[in-house]
């Protein structure tokens, strides 16, 4: 069992900050996942019908600002079973970012299909440091 402190193995970063997110939403900063092997994204959203969803998509880019932003693995989709709160995750491997064309950045896009607004809040991991975030 580690003695690890969960906070020693893990870098929180915000993705989009409390927003309706029927209108697709992403994260204004990109981060730098070069030291770590995981990314994950995390969305928690308000309520959301029955059988609406909420989306998660890992993105990646070539610097903070997010230059030329691609999908990175698959998004991640939680359909309601009625009306409900949910949380949604996409976990990624940074060895699959596309680092030789420059790509190391990670930032996160979220939605969510429901008729009225759904407030969203995302944020995102960086895990498996090379070195103890700080």
């Amino acid at each position: 069992m580690s003695t690890r402190k969960f906070t020693e193995m893990v870098d929180r970063k915000h993705g989009v900050v409390n927003a309706d997110i029927t209108t697709e939403r992403t994260g204004s900063v990109y981060y730098s996942a070069a030291n770590f092997a995981k990314v994950i994204g995390i969305l928690i959203t308000g309520s959301v019908a029955d059988t609406k969803k909420a989306t998660v998509q890992l993105l990646q880019a070539k610097d903070a600002s997010g230059t030329d932003a691609k999908n990175l693995g698959a998004a991640v989709e939680v359909v309601a079973s009625g009306a409900q709160n949910l949380v949604v995750t996409q976990e990624a491997d940074a060895a699959d970012m596309d680092k030789a064309n420059g790509f190391t950045y990670a930032g996160i896009k979220v939605s969510s299909d429901n008729a009225a607004a759904v407030i969203g809040a995302a944020a995102i991991l960086l895990s498996e440091p090379r070195y103890a975030p700080v």
